[in-house]
């Protein structure tokens, strides 16, 4: 008697190995390899976001020391903001002191005055304006960047 109540769930098992990937879930439900399961699908293009705010004058550009940032006009920036790893012989023009919202664009105003391994990097201001990049660096040394 036990083997007639087997035989229904292995034709079920056997039924549900041979159905086609796209028979095997329901909407909203898609079935993916991977996790053998249905899932809901997930939309994960986001769209760019553009910021078209004013970057100051000077801002970003390429520098080797800080009177390279002096050439912008009288609100130039004032740090010429070098790679403390070395990885490049140029730097980034930049303004210290900045609070999130000044730099405008895509740049970013880092706050590095609590990161002790970022203190001993520089030996200007903790507080500046930061490429996307290199923002993403600082923030893995324990500045905050907004």
């Amino acid at each position: 008697m036990r083997y007639v109540r087997l035989f229904p769930v292995v034709i079920l098992l056997a039924t549900a190995c041979e159905m086609a990937d796209a028979d095997r879930c329901h909407a909203p439900y898609e079935w993916r390899e991977a996790e053998a399961a249905c899932v809901i699908p997930v939309d994960t293009e986001q769209p760019e976001v553009v910021d078209t705010s004013p970057v100051q004058p000077g801002l970003g550009e390429d520098c080797y020391a800080d009177s390279d940032c002096a050439d912008y006009g009288t609100d130039s920036p004032d740090l010429c903001l070098l790679d403390p790893t070395g990885g490049t012989p140029t730097g980034m023009c930049t303004f210290t002191e900045c609070e999130p919202g000044d730099c405008g664009g895509k740049y970013l105003c880092c706050d590095c005055e609590s990161s002790v391994l970022a203190a001993s990097m520089f030996e200007h201001s903790l507080l500046f304006c930061a490429a996307p990049g290199a923002a993403q660096v600082l923030g893995s040394v324990g500045c905050g960047c907004e």
